[in-house]
């Protein structure tokens, strides 16, 4: 009813780092007073009233862990003796890589992709880390859901060739540690690739899945171990160059012989 006089009570101002335990309070004032002065007559309002808190407390998560969804640590570090498809003898090599799921047919999951290295078939990637959400309900599932790396030759025109994949099942990495390891490369488990497709050759990745408070604060850690000995390795440099400047600018000042003039 836009025009009533219960129109103005169901208004709730949008507050600024407003604590749930308030809002909820807030909202069970409301259906209190709007029980009380509603019509007799239209006992939907009561009901309707009476309802929202426990509709709101129904939405919220029962645990509070520092990350809602699951989720998957992927870098892509290099590849290691790729098969070549065209006619130079090389290949400019990406990946590309994506969750696999039982759902993937209903709802296809986000794809993530490296950048691509020019004319080699053993290609290096630098800072390629990836983030993938994972469902909750892969901590109890023990098949169906796995990471799909794929292989890619780029063509500027045409299509990509395909160099190769791998799959990694996320059974395998319930420890919730970082897996270092190698991957081989096989073909694609589709029947109607198999006779078409000549791959070789294998992948290195680093992964950890996490899905626990504990897990979480670890791979945070080593996230920061990682980052402060690059800042080291970083500063080393620095002052190793530095002090190869200031020795090359001494030895130009003494071979600097001044000439007197009378």
């Amino acid at each position: 009813h836009p025009s009533s006089k219960y129109n103005k009570m169901f208004v709730v101002r949008r507050r600024t780092r407003a604590r749930p335990s308030s809002i909820f309070r807030h909202i069970e004032n409301i259906a209190t007073e709007a029980a009380k002065i509603s019509p007799v007559g239209d006992p939907r309002i009561v009901e309707t009233a009476r309802s929202i808190p426990s509709l709101v407390r129904s939405k919220q998560p029962t645990e509070r862990c520092p990350t809602n969804v699951h989720r998957l640590y992927v870098e892509v570090l290099e590849a290691h003796n790729l098969l070549s498809h065209s006619l130079h003898g090389y290949a400019d090599p990406y990946c590309s890589l994506h969750l696999k799921t039982p759902s993937d047919m209903l709802l296809p999951r986000k794809r993530y992709h490296t950048y691509y290295v020019e004319k080699t078939l053993d290609p290096k990637w630098q800072n390629q880390r990836f983030e993938l959400e994972v469902p909750p309900e892969a901590v109890t599932s023990k098949r169906g859901i796995m990471l799909r790396v794929k292989v890619y030759d780029f063509a500027i025109f045409g299509t990509d060739s395909f160099l190769g994949q791998c799959d990694v099942q996320l059974s395998k990495l319930q420890d919730e540690q970082e897996h270092d390891a190698w991957f081989p490369l096989l073909q694609r488990s589709a029947k109607l690739f198999r006779s078409q497709e000549e791959v070789s050759g294998s992948i290195h990745l680093k992964i950890r899945w996490v899905y626990t408070k504990f897990g979480l604060l670890r791979s945070k850690h080593g996230v920061a171990v990682a980052r402060r000995q690059q800042v080291e390795e970083f500063l080393t440099a620095q002052e190793r160059q530095l002090r190869t400047v200031t020795l090359q600018q001494k030895k130009k000042t003494l071979l600097v012989v001044p000439c007197h003039y009378h």
